[in-house]
């Protein structure tokens, strides 16, 4: 399942290890502010969202070293 590039909302929460619930209001505060550099839902792939970035918003948002 970790090899799934594309993820569901459910399928997120799963990997986060969150209730679905506090995943869904998470991501519909995140939803409303584009700026907040949050991955959008790619529409033409089901409306998932690619797994690699959502993980990279959240190590650098908890202040994991960037770079590579």
């Amino acid at each position: 399942m970790d090899a799934t590039l594309y993820v569901t909302d459910d399928e997120l929460a799963l990997r986060l290890g969150v209730p679905r619930d506090t995943v869904r209001t998470l991501l519909e505060m995140y939803d409303r502010d584009p700026r907040c550099g949050f991955p959008k839902k790619q529409q033409l792939l089901g409306n998932r969202r690619y797994w690699p970035a959502v993980r990279h918003f959240f190590d650098r948002s908890n202040g994991l070293p960037q770079g590579g």
